[in-house]
């Protein structure tokens, strides 16, 4: 996924689904033992000095 093909939610952020529904939109298979990397091409400060962290992989039930 990325800023160019995620399917943005109403308020522009986007929502990935690692695994379940693959009908879901952003849907990535995630096998068994699976773990996931952000890449940032150009990060912001708060990225570079470590004061924003992403939020972890939360289920969705």
């Amino acid at each position: 996924m990325n800023n160019v093909t995620a399917e943005q939610n109403d308020d522009g952020s986007v929502t990935i689904h690692f695994g379940g529904d693959p009908d879901q939109p952003n849907f990535i298979y995630t096998p068994e033992g699976w773990n996931y990397t952000v890449w940032l091409y150009q990060p912001r400060e708060p990225i570079i000095d470590g004061s924003y962290q992403f939020p972890e992989a939360q289920p969705v039930e």
